[in-house]
């Protein structure tokens, strides 16, 4: 006989999902999967995210997580054969060099930073609205 338990029991991996993030896929490290999220929605807890607490330093952080040598220490933090999974903290402790004169360039760096962004997200908008007109007009 199935046995029916509470639903308070049940647990998901499904997250919020918030603008301005940084997500990086926690599985297989070596597709390197990292972005910042252009829209509020869902994510899975096989994505890992992460807020940028000064937004002046975005430009910055993406520079140091979509570079060759974050994914590699990805792939070497990550466990498993199949399907390799790096944890989340293991992505906070990567050793990367400060300078103080960074936090100053990357304040005039953001205005064009953020201008792609929103250029990015704006693409995104156009793409999504084509797809729907097509398909209300050619049917």
């Amino acid at each position: 006989m199935l046995g029916y338990e509470s639903s308070s029991k049940l647990s998901t991996n499904k997250k919020i999902l918030y603008k301005g993030n940084m997500l990086v896929g926690l599985i297989r490290p070596y597709l390197k999967k990292c972005l910042i999220s252009p829209i509020n929605g869902i994510t899975t807890g096989t994505i890992g995210q992460f807020k940028i607490k000064h937004k002046e330093l975005r430009a910055f952080i993406v520079g140091i997580m979509t570079s060759n040598e974050f994914f590699n220490y990805l792939v070497n933090m990550s466990t498993g054969t199949k399907m390799p999974v790096v944890k989340a903290n293991d992505i906070l402790n990567f050793p990367f060099h400060w300078d103080p004169k960074i936090y100053k360039i990357s304040k005039f760096n953001n205005y064009y930073f953020d201008m792609f962004i929103n250029l990015n997200n704006e693409n995104f908008y156009l793409a999504k609205l084509k797809k729907s007109l097509l398909e209300y007009l050619i049917k």
